[in-house]
């Protein structure tokens, strides 16, 4: 009975590791779209609830899918996300599904990563320093630093800093407890608590914050909780071109990382698909010692009671260290070992392959970026034949 009480309590424990997690990024992702925070629970929950049919695995929001899910946001606005994310994710289950799957080279995979996450650094840099610049593309973006100048607001950028350090420092110094305690949660209740020290009118607060994005009592109406049934966003041909656009390059940043296990597959892609439906986020796996049935429920309970009875705590954790938090964690998930053989072997193609995946992402909208990557990856497939 001791050893059966030890367990569940176990199981519980990594329900709170899971929450933080899942919770923990699609707040982020959230606030720096300026959307309610309903949306982040919408979609943790349904993370939490399909991570349960995976082994050692939770399904979570990475700093990758949120380059294409930024571009539709700022180019045809928040109310085109719900279907942009929908219509990828049915393309991600239909290319689970297929017999001939597309691969892409290590040097492409690789150069597509830093791409990528050179970009999430661009695009949410604003947030970092309190800017106020704009932009759906990386190039736009600093074509937009470059007009508006950098005038940081410092005391953000110290929390977004704080945030910088713990988030690279506590895995590397604290690798057990790290499995245990998600690096997200710590580098967020330090500056959170520093804010509420330094800034306690939150009137008069000198920082991005959350704010009233923590309230889900102001939405009303069956569109604000099933977004997918606003077509207000699509009224223009513009704007449903860019969906469809934001669609496939969604599903190539997703494909490009996919699970190679078709259940594993099928249940990432389909997370994605019910959460747009909610006005969710799409989702890609992430490591957890252990997750089970009992564990969903605690975190499902733990991520909704935090969002419903906390929404003042949550309104004031400054945006600054949100965003850092996407921006390395992207870089820790550039995969650069994959690009040291062609550098090893001075294969001069793979080595042009490579910084031209990653150039695209600077210069081009995520969409016609994904295109290249994937007509070189069939090129590479057909010269290897």
């Amino acid at each position: 009975m001791k050893d059966k009480n030890k367990k569940l309590f176990s199981e519980m424990l990594f329900g709170l590791t899971a929450a933080g997690k899942v919770f923990l990024p699609a707040l982020a992702a959230a606030a720096c779209l300026s959307v309610n925070v309903y949306y982040a629970l919408v979609s943790a929950i349904v993370c939490l609830a399909l991570s349960a049919a995976l082994k050692k695995k939770v399904l979570s929001l990475n700093a990758f899918l949120l380059v294409p899910v930024v571009f539709v946001a700022v180019a045809s606005g928040n109310g085109a996300l719900p279907l942009a994310v929908f219509v990828g994710s049915l393309l991600c289950i239909l290319l689970s599904l297929s017999k001939n799957q597309l691969t892409f080279p290590p040097y492409v995979k690789a150069g597509a990563a830093m791409g990528l996450a050179f970009s999430i650094t661009v695009l949410l840099t604003t947030y970092y320093f309190g800017i106020g610049a704009s932009g759906s593309t990386t190039f736009e973006m600093l074509k937009n630093y470059r007009y508006l100048g950098f005038h940081p607001n410092w005391r953000g950028v110290f929390f977004g800093t704080v945030t910088l350090f713990v988030m690279i420092v506590f895995p590397y110094r604290f690798k057990k407890l790290s499995k245990y305690l998600p690096a997200e949660f710590v580098s967020l209740i330090i500056p959170l608590v520093l804010n509420l020290f330094l800034n306690p009118d939150k009137n008069s607060t000198p920082i991005l914050e959350v704010g009233a994005l923590s309230d889900m009592t102001v939405l009303s109406g069956v569109k604000s909780f099933l977004p997918l049934l606003d077509f207000s966003a699509l009224s223009g041909g513009e704007g449903l071109v860019t969906v469809m656009k934001g669609a496939f390059a969604l599903a190539f940043v997703w494909t490009l990382f996919k699970p190679q296990e078709r259940k594993d597959s099928l249940s990432a892609a389909s997370c994605g698909a019910v959460s747009a439906l909610l006005g969710g986020f799409p989702a890609a796996r992430r490591n957890i010692l252990k997750y089970t049935s009992l564990s969903a429920l605690t975190a499902v309970a733990a991520s909704t009671l935090f969002a419903v009875l906390c929404s003042g705590i949550i309104s004031r954790i400054p945006l600054h260290s949100l965003a850092v938090m996407f921006i390395v964690s992207a870089w820790q998930r550039v995969p650069f070992r994959l690009a040291a053989p062609v550098f090893a072997e001075k294969n001069f193609i793979g080595i042009a392959m490579f910084f031209v995946s990653a150039f695209v992402f600077v210069f081009f909208d995520p969409f016609i970026a994904a295109i290249i990557c994937v007509v070189f990856s069939v090129a590479a497939g057909r010269i290897k034949k």
